[in-house]
């Protein structure tokens, strides 16, 4: 389980590697006001090596994460059946989980990249965005394109689609798979096998 969300989160990091340039022009994540600036902001903070072990630089990464609004997308109509208390629980185990598989190996992804940036698109009511971009890493072309919603002041990202893979989707499809044959108990014990798993390797 969660084998394509670990590419689909490698490729956002590799493709905010190629704004290094803009990133100088980003002093705090408090001063983040556009999506385009989110993207930089993550390579300024995850481009250090550093970022596979420590974690408070990782938590400055997930900063610009909303993984409740994730979390929740990814459950649906799913999260009205359990308790408030395990819906906190999948946010935070969904996010460690990102955290232990994806920063250990970001830095691996750095080199010799190139992107291209479309314009970002906001939606009506200026509180949601995308933006799309191609990935050259190697001869390969990627299409990644990443979902931001407004809270408050800040843009966080929402989910993230590799040649239209939604990182959303792709996990849902995937606990909706165990749901109807083990309903929430068979997810929960899904993803304490997988972090188990994970810790052990680490």
């Amino acid at each position: 389980m969660l084998t394509s969300l670990l590419k689909m989160t490698l490729c956002f990091l590799v493709g905010v590697g190629s704004q290094l340039l803009l990133a100088e022009e980003v002093k705090s994540a408090s001063t983040v006001s556009d999506p385009k600036a989110v993207v930089v902001d993550v390579f300024a903070k995850s481009k250090k090596t550093s970022i596979t072990t420590n974690v408070s630089e990782q938590k400055a990464v997930s900063h610009h994460f909303n993984f409740e609004k994730m979390a929740s997308s990814i459950l649906s109509e799913k999260g009205k059946q359990i308790s408030e208390t395990e819906k906190k629980w999948f946010v935070q185990t969904i996010e460690e989980i990102i955290s232990q598989t994806v920063y250990p190996k970001a830095p691996d992804f750095f080199s010799g990249v190139k992107i291209s940036y479309e314009e970002v698109v906001f939606e009506s009511d200026k509180k949601m965005a995308s933006l799309n971009s191609v990935i050259s890493k190697k001869g390969e072309e990627t299409e990644v394109k990443y979902r931001f919603q407004r809270a408050n002041t800040d843009w966080k990202i929402i989910d993230i689609s590799v040649d239209d893979e939604s990182w959303v989707e792709v996990i849902r499809d995937e606990v909706d798979s165990i749901w109807k044959k083990e309903k929430w108990a068979g997810v929960k014990k899904r993803l304490v096998q997988r972090l188990d798993k994970i810790k052990k390797k680490s």
